[in-house]
């Protein structure tokens, strides 16, 4: 399963998220990564991002959000 998540625009955008959580070995994508389209005025791509999180324990998913959070302060 995945989740969509918008990021609000007091944070960079989705590319520069993804970059700083990949130092952390966390594996999130923009949605242009993964070929997602949008015709919005705002294109969602800039500020969309994907999480998977089926193949993890619920202890992982925690410890992904952590390093998230670490990632995200660094930027």
């Amino acid at each position: 399963m995945h989740m969509m998540w918008t990021l609000p625009d007091t944070m960079p955008d989705a590319i520069s998220v993804a970059a700083g959580a990949a130092r952390y070995d966390v594996g999130i994508y923009p949605l242009p990564a993964i070929g997602a389209r949008s015709f919005a005025k705002i294109t969602a791509a800039e500020r969309g991002l994907i999480l998977g999180y089926s193949s993890l324990s619920p202890k992982e998913i925690t410890a992904g959000i952590g390093l998230l959070a670490k990632a995200v302060a660094r930027l």
